[in-house]
C-alpha cells in the first residue's frame, strides 16, 4: 500500500513499509510531515532570517561609519574601524560554521528538488512535483537572501577605502595615520562559510553552478545505466 499525505507519496521515507489500517498510515504520514517541517525546514528558515538581520545590522554600521569619515580625526577613525572589523570577526566566528552547514543543507535540498524536476517521469504524482517546486524555490530563495546579505557587508567595506582615499587628498593631517587607515581599509571585511569561503556576489553563482553541474552529470549517468 502506498502511503499518502494530502496526495503526497511518502512511501520512500518509510522504505515501502505501511500498516494494515489506513488510519495508522495517515498518522505516520502526518508525523513524517511534521518532522520535515519542524525538525528540518523550520530551523533552516529561522537561521536564514536571523543571518539576514545580523548581516543587515553589520552593513548599516559600516555605512554609518563611512558617512562619518570626513568628520573624525584619523586616529579615532582608525580605532573605530578596527573596532568594527573586530565586531564583524567575532560575529563571523560564531556564525561561519552554521553558514557552512546551511550551505550544505541548501545544496542537498536543492539537488533533490532539481533532480525531481528534471526527471518528472519518475514522480507522476502532481502534488509531489508541486511540493518539490515549493521546496526548491523556498530553499534557494532563503539561501540567496543569506548570501546576498553577507556579500553586501563586503561591498560596504570596499566603499570605505575609496571614499577615505578621496577625502584624504585634501587633508593636511598626519600622513602616517592616513596610511595606516588606508592599509587597514584595503583589507575587505568578509562574512565566511566556516572561515574557508568568503561570501561575495560570486559565491551564490558558484554554488548554483556547481549544483546544476552535478545534477546534470548524475542525471546523465542515471539515464545511461
Amino acid at each position: 500500500m502506498i502511503l499518502m499525505v494530502f496526495g503526497l507519496d511518502v512511501s520512500y521515507f518509510t522504505f515501502g513499509f505501511s500498516f494494515g489500517k489506513n488510519s495508522y498510515n495517515a498518522v505516520m504520514g502526518v508525523l513524517i510531515a511534521v518532522d520535515f517541517v519542524i525538525l528540518q525546514m523550520l530551523p533552516f528558515f529561522i537561521f536564514a532570517v536571523f543571518y539576514v538581520i545580523v548581516c543587515d545590522h553589520l552593513r548599516i554600521g559600516i555605512k554609518n561609519f563611512k558617512e562619518n569619515i570626513t568628520k573624525l580625526d584619523h586616529e579615532l577613525l582608525l580605532r573605530t574601524y578596527a573596532s568594527i572589523k573586530s565586531s564583524v570577526s567575532r560575529v563571523d566566528n560564531k556564525l561561519s560554521f552554521l553558514m557552512f552547514m546551511t550551505t550544505i543543507f541548501s545544496f542537498l535540498s536543492m539537488y533533490t528538488s532539481v533532480s525531481v524536476i528534471l526527471q518528472p517521469f519518475k514522480y507522476p504524482n502532481v502534488v509531489h512535483r508541486i511540493f518539490n517546486w515549493f521546496g526548491f524555490i523556498s530553499t534557494f530563495g532563503s539561501f540567496a537572501a543569506m548570501s546576498i546579505s553577507a556579500s553586501l557587508v563586503c561591498e560596504a567595506s570596499q566603499e570605505i577605502g575609496a571614499m577615505a582615499e578621496a577625502s584624504f587628498e585634501s587633508s593636511q593631517s598626519s600622513r602616517y595615520m592616513q596610511l595606516r587607515f588606508l592599509m587597514s581599509a584595503e583589507k575587505e571585511i568578509n562574512m565566511t562559510a566556516w572561515k574557508m569561503m568568503p561570501i561575495r556576489r560570486n559565491f551564490i553563482l558558484a554554488t548554483t553552478g556547481a549544483l546544476f553541474t552535478y545534477v546534470v552529470m548524475f542525471t546523465t549517468l542515471d539515464f545511461q545505466s
